[in-house]
């Protein structure tokens, strides 16, 4: 927002960021995910706005044969970014 106010969060409070996707990572390895920013926000007004996203990482145990636990730390990983939107026909 122009005056560096939180826009409130408008998703669906039960979705909890969709379906648990088990991504296994090795050093070296990259992840790269897409997320809908319209899932959790109303941009009403042309603007730019800056993003702030964090992705929460449980590490599991590698020895874990179901991929579930047990978990040996949470890590976050955090961003930032910069998104300009336009009003339609412009």
């Amino acid at each position: 927002m122009p005056d560096g106010k939180r826009l409130p969060d408008t998703g669906n409070p039960t979705h909890h960021g969709g379906l648990v996707v088990i991504q296994i990572l090795r050093p070296g390895d990259i992840f790269t995910a897409e997320v809908d920013l319209s899932k959790w926000f109303t941009f009403v007004e042309p603007n730019t706005y800056r993003i702030t996203g964090v992705f929460e990482m449980p590490v599991i145990d590698p020895a874990s044969s179901d991929g579930f636990g047990p978990v040996v730390w949470d890590e976050l990983a955090a961003g930032e970014c910069i998104v300009r939107v336009v009003a339609r026909g412009r």
